[in-house]
């Protein structure tokens, strides 16, 4: 029974409204005085339950903080620091480190911060006060780290490629590192925990506000920081993604002639995907002769981030003509190569000619003809006169389903 309904029953309860039932008040006393102390053994039993599990996660945060300042500083002075110039240029170091020592520079105060508080912590310990005035330094250094982390990957493989059986130089160094320091993990493991370090502030701080109960001093505080981390998440993510697209446009403008290609406009952060795709002989004549209002022009090396299978399979009819398709949200641009062949072993490196741009009009939808094959079709579409919605293939029923799946991120209808 709840406490309202003991009272209720007390000897000498008078409800409103009604006439005293004659009880001794001092009966009537001493039952509300029972009912409060049972209501404060409750809430007494409420806060100490809280303040346990409050006091778990908030040592759980002090220890990854500890163990993630600990692997940055590995990075920074195992890895950063030691690395001959031979093997790394300062530029290069630059751009595979990024700005390493802003961040530990940063966390090395936050840990400072948090160790203080867990030194002396107790049931009204603010964790929100902390972790508050971090926040804008936090977004400013992770927003340089994470747009330049695409860039830090393609230096590392590049670096990490040896041409041959044996490893390269770089790749040496690596290896004499982490068996100096005793690990199994590679560079790239180190060079992505910063990318995940702020998704797991937001667990955290769920966990804590969990159980940190609605009166306590704390609760608008880490709502507040679990709101600003959020933000600075969901921010963080959208400059990543357009640095990712300034990148793949920066390799077109480097890789491909744009010469009498002024009318075709891309805007930023348009670009969606490009792979293989095939056609048969008379879509790909179509396509050669299709005007573009502009010359075509010559693409030197493709951007290669299809997946491995999305490679040309043994088996491919000899009929079918084999396209390189760079997709954008409201655009696809075919291109064909120049000599040469696909490996399964490295990236494409031979040249293309652009053979058509097609502006996708609203309302284009896009449906499944075949495991490995879809059309595409726009309504009221003046460069393609055909009734007969033209049929790519992909190399692969995966391959189609990564296309089908980009064309729906892109926003259109998709029937598989």
């Amino acid at each position: 029974q709840d406490d309202d309904t003991l009272m209720s029953r007390a000897p000498g309860h008078v409800p409103v409204g009604s006439v005293s039932s004659g009880y001794p008040m001092k009966s009537v006393l001493l039952m509300q005085s029972l009912v409060r102390a049972r209501r404060a053994v409750k809430e007494t039993r409420a806060r100490i339950k809280a303040h346990v599990f409050r006091t778990r996660v908030f040592h759980e945060l002090c220890q990854t903080e500890a163990s993630y300042l600990r692997d940055m500083r590995i990075l920074l002075n195992e890895y950063k620091k030691t690395c001959p110039q031979d093997l790394l240029t300062p530029k290069e170091a630059e751009t595979l480190f990024g700005n390493l020592e802003e961040i530990v520079n940063i966390h090395t105060h936050l840990l400072g911060d948090l160790n203080a508080t867990q030194q002396e912590w107790t049931y009204t310990s603010r964790v929100g006060v902390i972790f508050e005035p971090h926040i804008p330094v936090l977004k400013q250094a992770y927003e340089k780290y994470i747009n330049n982390y695409s860039s830090a990957l393609s230096l590392l493989k590049l670096k990490c490629a040896s041409g041959g059986k044996d490893k390269s130089p770089f790749e040496q160094y690596l290896d004499s590192v982490r068996k100096r320091i005793g690990t199994l993990s590679d560079l790239a493991s180190y060079l992505i925990m910063p990318v995940q370090r702020l998704p797991r502030y937001i667990l955290l701080v769920k966990e804590l506000l969990k159980y940190t109960l609605p009166q306590h001093i704390d609760n608008s505080e880490l709502l507040r920081v679990q709101g600003g981390l959020g933000e600075m998440v969901t921010a963080l993510n959208q400059s990543k993604r357009k640095a990712e697209d300034w990148a793949h446009l920066g390799d077109m403008m480097r890789d491909v002639d744009m010469k009498g290609m002024s009318g075709l406009n891309i805007a930023d952060g348009s670009y969606v995907f490009e792979g293989i795709l095939f056609v048969d002989e008379a879509t790909l004549s179509k396509l050669k002769s299709r005007d573009l209002a502009c010359k075509k022009p010559k693409i030197t090396k493709g951007l290669q981030k299809s997946l491995s299978n999305m490679l040309v399979r043994k088996d491919d009819p000899p009929s079918d003509k084999e396209l390189y398709v760079y997709m954008f949200k409201d655009m696809l641009l075919f291109a064909r190569k120049i000599g040469g062949g696909v490996s399964r072993l490295k990236p494409p490196s031979f040249k293309f000619s652009a053979l058509h741009a097609w502006r996708m009009p609203p309302g284009t939808r896009v449906e499944g003809s075949s495991p490995t094959g879809f059309v595409i079709v726009a309504p009221g579409d003046t460069n393609n006169p055909d009734p007969t919605p033209t049929e790519y293939r992909a190399p692969t029923p995966f391959a189609k389903d990564t296309w089908m799946r980009h064309f729906q991120e892109a926003g259109m209808p998709v029937t598989k």
